[in-house]
């Protein structure tokens, strides 16, 4: 992908009211998933990574699962039944990390280098400012980029805590409004949404490849 493609990627996935490189590493390995079954039928390739790693990991076999698909399953995983069947007994090997886990790996990465990158170009940063939020974990991964002296530093820093700040009062307001005193209250469309978002916002969505 170049340079002005990831940039372009970045600015649009801003406009979902979600972390835009969350948003993006999960739409890339949506995107890889639907290929993997795809090729499961017909390309040796896809079945003989899918044996090296012995399968996906829980979280992206569930992901699989949802997709209903019984014959690239069959496939998939009527190959991996009969290689364990012949493996039992035998020394185990090592076998590779579960392949959307490294290409969610390997997205993040892109993203990250390429939010730090672009935080310099007005545009770029004003798109952050007026409509987006980073999750605390890709907050780390950007400022973990970013040299202490980087000019866009401390403002993006700032710039975050602003949208905590606002998402905490609405999670206040949702903990007031539960009160029997105000319970009369309508909630405001932030309120609405902020209890999810605050989810979202606070785990971390790559957990499942970082162990």
């Amino acid at each position: 992908m170049g340079k002005d493609m990831i940039k372009n990627e970045l600015m649009h996935r801003m406009k979902y009211d979600k972390c835009p490189i969350c948003g993006l590493v999960e739409k890339r390995s949506e995107s890889r998933i639907e290929s993997v079954l795809k090729g499961a039928v017909t390309d040796t390739d896809t079945r003989r990574e899918f044996l090296d790693s012995e399968g996906f990991c829980k979280h992206h076999a569930e992901r699989v699962l949802r997709r209903k698909q019984p014959l690239s399953h069959a496939i998939l995983y009527g190959n991996l039944l009969e290689y364990k069947m012949r493996r039992i007994g035998r020394e185990k090997f090592r076998k590779a990390k579960c392949r959307f886990c490294e290409l969610e790996d390997e997205s993040e990465k892109i993203y990250v280098y390429w939010f730090a990158k672009s935080l310099t170009e007005a545009a770029f940063f004003e798109t952050y400012k007026e409509q987006a939020i980073l999750c605390t974990t890709h907050l780390d991964a950007v400022l973990r980029k970013l040299r202490k002296k980087h000019p866009m530093r401390e403002t993006l820093i700032e710039t975050t805590k602003e949208k905590y700040d606002a998402l905490n009062r609405d999670l206040q307001e949702i903990r007031r409004k539960y009160n029997y005193k105000y319970a009369k209250e309508a909630w405001t469309n932030s309120e609405k949404e902020a209890w999810k978002k605050a989810v979202r916002l606070l785990t971390d969505q790559g957990e499942h490849r970082r162990k």
